[in-house]
């Protein structure tokens, strides 16, 4: 059996989000127990991830600027630009690599976790979704720089 889209249907039907919502409420359906407390706890996990990523790249950034200026200083201020060009790179690329592949981690892992049921267990679906943003993003961040070595050597010889 075929169903058409729900948008479909609902417009076949003639019903409104409005109306849907007014039936919902006269037939005694409340609101979802906990769901609000969760919903809100999710947010304020992913708040502290979002900022705990950002912290996390200055770091990173600080530590490159710190290597540059480290090989800047020792006697090859002749080759300063030049590695002050591939530090840079390195970062960039490693960081933008790591931030999209914590991004398909999550989005892979809450796919895995939702068919396995552990979604509806609460803190479980952040946490698996947390797990799987920190091993996509370290396999991207990896991953690209082993894809930056290796243009970074081409053009070096």
């Amino acid at each position: 059996m075929k169903f058409r889209p729900y948008e479909d249907m609902r417009r076949a039907l003639n019903l409104s989000s409005r109306l849907i919502v007014h039936e919902w409420s006269t037939a005694g359906v409340t609101g979802i127990p906990g769901y609000s407390t969760y919903v809100g706890n999710a947010a304020k996990a992913a708040r502290f991830l979002k900022y705990g990523g950002y912290i996390g790249i200055g770091f990173a950034f600080a530590g490159t600027t710190n290597d540059i200026a480290d090989a800047c200083t020792k006697g090859r201020e002749g080759e300063c630009g030049n590695i002050a060009f591939k530090e840079y790179s390195k970062f960039a690329v490693t960081t933008a690599g790591g931030m999209a592949g914590g991004v398909y981690g999550g989005a892979a892992m809450m796919g895995i976790c939702t068919g396995v049921g552990i979604a509806t267990v609460g803190v479980g679906g952040v946490t698996c979704a947390a797990v799987g943003s920190m091993v996509g993003g370290y396999m991207g961040s990896t991953g690209a720089e082993s894809i930056i070595k290796k243009v970074i050597e081409y053009y070096d010889n």
